[in-house]
């Protein structure tokens, strides 16, 4: 699934403008996927459950907060898209 995206990320670009990466803070809070443009980050936790405990956005809040991501995305086993919470998007991973 996320070597289809970053396939599509250089198909659209032709360069690499995109800089994967993963977050840990040294309170062991991470995010499975940054992706960081010159004019945006997008993060990006995946978790193949169906129903997503409010908590556990915790790490992408912070995130936000602290590098001023405009928008989350969270890659579940739901059935339809919804917004998690103001600027988390849940996205089911059959939708990718």
């Amino acid at each position: 699934m996320l070597s289809k995206l970053f396939a599509l990320m250089r198909i659209s670009t032709n360069r690499n403008e995109f800089q994967p990466y993963y977050y840990r803070t040294g309170a062991g809070a991470e995010i499975d996927l940054i992706i960081e443009s010159t004019k945006v980050i997008l993060s990006i936790e995946i978790q193949f459950i169906q129903m997503i405990n409010r908590r556990e956005l915790r790490a992408l809040k912070d995130f936000m907060t602290e590098w001023n991501s405009p928008i989350c995305w969270v890659v579940h086993n739901c059935e339809s898209v919804e917004w998690l919470d103001d600027k988390i998007l849940g996205i089911p991973a059959t939708f990718l």
